[in-house]
């Protein structure tokens, strides 16, 4: 969440924040006590934020597409079963390897075209 100014206290001793959207987020008194004393140190050093390098970044998204792409994949398993008829395996096994072929797309990790079938 990015402060535009943590000093902002409303009448009920609330704190009112901007998010990354720039919409506000209120956070109720004790929300907002417990941010001011963290901010004040009671709790230790407030550490600086460091955001997450290019390559951290890419790395996340590429974790998150393998998750969606492995969670397609299960949810088509029982289409390679012995008893689906032929067609409907032939024709899922074509988008089931186009599913493993993603990470190899140019775009990938944050331009990918999914497959369809």
């Amino acid at each position: 969440m990015h402060l535009k100014n943590p000093n902002i206290v409303n009448k009920l001793g609330g704190i009112l924040l901007i998010d990354k959207n720039k919409n506000p987020v209120y956070l109720d008194e004790s929300a907002g006590q417990l941010f001011k004393d963290v901010m004040g140190g009671k709790y230790g050093a407030v550490a600086p934020f460091t955001p997450p390098s290019e390559a951290e970044v890419l790395e996340q998204l590429a974790a998150a597409a393998r998750a969606q792409r492995d969670s397609l994949l299960a949810s088509t398993d029982w289409t390679q079963l012995p008893d689906v008829p032929q067609a409907t395996r032939e024709a899922y096994a074509v988008y089931r390897q186009a599913l493993r072929d993603v990470p190899q797309q140019d775009g990938f990790p944050t331009d990918i075209i999914w497959p369809t079938l």
